[in-house]
């Protein structure tokens, strides 16, 4: 079965969770061929199985099972792309 892809920000998320929890993640991120310079173009995009790798790798080097949960906490409408700043700007649910 292959999976598809998903944006580099998901990537710069999971940098931005390993940060808060003490580990600095570039050699890491570097070893999946996700350095900074491929962050920074949001138009890129990261197959999911290099992505989960990335994690697990991430996961381990920082010993925060809860890596995951933590880029949830560091999540706001903007990471959610345009649905996500139109429904944080919205008055209601159904005007979004």
């Amino acid at each position: 079965m292959k999976l598809g892809d998903l944006s580099v920000a998901y990537v710069e998320l999971l940098a931005r969770a390993a940060r808060a929890e003490g580990v600095d993640p570039t050699a890491v991120l570097e070893g999946y061929q996700l350095p900074a310079s491929r962050l920074a173009l949001p138009g890129n995009r990261v197959s999911i199985p290099r992505f989960m790798r990335a994690g697990h790798a991430l996961i381990e080097a920082s010993a925060a099972p809860w890596l995951g949960l933590r880029m949830g906490s560091l999540t706001g409408p903007a990471n959610l792309g345009l649905a996500g700043l139109i429904a944080h700007s919205a008055s209601t649910l159904r005007e979004a």
